[in-house]
Parts: structure tokens; sequence; C-alpha cells
């Protein structure tokens, strides 16, 4: 019989979203129960000024590689960009893709552009991380060269 090391089912759920493993946690409740505590303190880090969508990517790629402070910088970069596209892309859902011009002619919404260059830009962003999958890493004796397969990887563990 496995005992359940979580203190309490909201414990157990935070650490599920933020997807840790329980056997990772250091618990510090009563006979080493994992509390909420435990799980918040061994969540990674996210910067404050995140919303939901940039810090969910943060925490995906933070977790999955190790980068160094000029690589952080980016992902930063990247996180706050996917926030902005995430605010844009919503704003623009809610109105019509077309607008009228200025003398009457149908023209696309400003935001369409909006949009396009914020994903342009977290493309530039995340290619200059330069990340690989682990299976990759594996693979390379070096290190040095990163592959377009992990770039791929983040973006669709980022955008499901």
């Amino acid at each position: 019989m496995t005992r359940d090391r979580f203190a309490s089912p909201s414990a157990r759920q935070l650490a599920a979203s933020l997807e840790l493993d329980g056997g990772t946690i250091v618990g510090t409740g009563h006979g080493g129960a994992i509390t909420v505590s435990d799980v918040r303190a061994a969540a990674p880090q996210t910067p404050d000024d995140l919303g939901d969508h940039g810090a969910a990517l943060y925490r995906v790629i933070d977790r999955e590689w190790k980068l160094r402070s000029d690589e952080l910088a980016l992902l930063l970069a990247a996180a706050r960009t996917v926030d902005e596209l995430a605010i844009l892309e919503s704003a623009l859902a809610a109105s019509s893709p077309v607008v009228e011009g200025s003398r009457g002619q149908v023209r696309a919404h400003p935001l369409v552009s909006q949009v396009r260059e914020h994903r342009l830009t977290l493309r530039l962003l995340l290619s200059s991380l330069r990340l690989e999958s682990r299976e990759d890493a594996a693979e390379k004796s070096d290190g040095a060269e990163r592959s377009n397969a992990g770039r791929k990887l983040a973006l669709i563990r980022h955008n499901g």
C-alpha cells in the first residue's frame, strides 16, 4: 500500500497543474507530507509581470532546458511577446477582421498586421534560443548545435 505524500487535495492539484512530480518535492508537513507551500517552493519561478500564456511558455522552457543568462533574457522577451500576442488575438477575435478605410474601401483590420508582426517576433526570439529536444541532445556529442526539431517542440508544447 502506497501512502499519499500530499497533505491536501489542493497541494496535489497544484502540483499537477504545474506538472511537478510529487517524488521530487520535499515535504515539510506532518510526517513529511507535501503542503501547498512545499509545492510553491518547488515550482519554477517566473517573472511577476508575465501573464498566464507567457508564464506557461517560460515554465515549460525553463524546466526543459538549462539556459544561460543571455538566453533567459531572450526567453523573457518571448514570454512577454506571447502575452501581447494573446491580447492582440483576443481583441481581433472580438472584432471584424476587415474594416472600412479612410475612403470607404474594405481593408484588413490593423490588428491583423500587429498579430503577424508579433508572431514573427516570437519566431525570431525562440529561434535565437536554438532549443533542442532531449533526444537530439543525447545524439549529439558536442552539444554545440541545436536543432529545428527542438524549436518546433517548444512551440507545439506551448500552443498545445
